[in-house]
């Protein structure tokens, strides 16, 4: 794997500890809960306990509990699992794992990752002054999706149909569908949605991109993909269909490129806020980040399995390219 510079710090400096407690406290057992919706790949877990281990918090002074949810069903019954654990904190992947979490609790701080707007989802009445116990980190820019549809139109410029995977059930992914659909009018191109809940429905969703005529696919920030990145990556590239995922996860896995946010170091920037939180600070206090740098990465592997030959302006503008 070769790197074409180092990886940008996602978000601002959060990493140093609120020293609220005092300090024979930092050496007590803390509880971490991490609430997913469907398997969480192991780079972020990674590093969020990274992160932790880094500030002095590693195990067994600080236990993860992480419970994931295959679906919509029972996001509820699962998040009230986790709280009756009694995390002194929780990291939530994703904007309806998220909903679930902050409808059971007020006092229990949650720490939010995720695509969306939290003001837009009503998580927060704003960024800089989050509400109650809630605050976090978005994944991903309003403008995001746009310049995807660009990358797309720069790397394949013949194609013209653009499929994109999607939950219609989320309401957020509903919203990006609908920001790649704008961008795609304005380049030209053609975006046919279908829906994909992951799992076992996502053969079939691909093989409807290829019979709708699909020459290239784009993915939306969604948990239920995100969590499966790795087998979405692979599976895409086993049907022909070159694609430009959201996250590098998909293009470690076999897909050919992604554009976004490093949830690594999204992750990393957590434990920040989860130290600062165990050390005292409320949520309240720390303001929503949102993504200050994206990151392409290109995995010529793949496109070298796909007969691709990827313009070189495009393979310029990669921060990571796979060999």
């Amino acid at each position: 794997m070769k790197r074409r510079h180092f990886l940008g710090v996602v978000c601002g400096g959060v990493a140093a500890p609120g020293g609220r407690l005092a300090a024979q406290q930092r050496g007590s057992s803390f509880r971490v809960g991490v609430f997913s919706q469907g398997r969480l790949d192991d780079w972020p877990l990674t590093g969020l306990t990274k992160g932790l281990s880094d500030l002095g918090r590693s195990s067994p002074a600080v236990v993860i509990q992480h419970t994931q949810v295959s679906d919509y069903a029972n996001l509820e019954s699962r998040a009230r699992e986790l709280l009756e654990k009694g995390p002194h904190v929780i990291v939530v992947y994703g904007a309806t794992p998220a909903r679930a979490v902050i409808s059971l609790t007020s006092s229990t701080p949650v720490v939010v990752v995720s695509g969306s707007d939290p003001v837009e989802e009503g998580f927060s009445r704003s960024f800089a002054r989050p509400s109650g116990n809630v605050t976090g980190f978005m994944g991903a820019t309003p403008d995001m999706q746009g310049k995807r549809i660009e990358l797309i139109k720069e790397a394949f410029p013949s194609a013209r149909r653009i499929g994109v995977l999607f939950n219609p059930a989320a309401s957020v992914e509903r919203r990006f569908v609908e920001q790649a659909a704008e961008a795609a009018v304005r380049a030209g191109l053609e975006l046919q949605p279908v829906e994909a809940l992951g799992g076992d429905d996502l053969a079939a969703s691909l093989a409807t991109l290829r019979s709708m005529g699909a020459e290239a696919l784009l993915t939306v920030p969604s948990t239920a993909l995100t969590t499966n990145a790795k087998a979405v990556g692979s599976m895409a590239t086993r049907s022909r269909l070159p694609g430009l995922f959201h996250s590098r996860e998909f293009a470690v896995g076999g897909g050919l490129a992604s554009f976004g946010a490093n949830t690594y170091e999204t992750f990393r920037q957590v434990a920040g806020y989860v130290d600062r939180i165990l050390s005292g600070t409320r949520p309240s206090e720390l303001p929503f980040q949102r993504p200050d740098h994206a990151e392409l990465v290109v995995n010529l592997k793949t496109a070298r399995d796909l007969g691709i030959q990827l313009p070189h302006a495009f393979l310029a503008r990669a921060s990571e390219v796979i060999e």
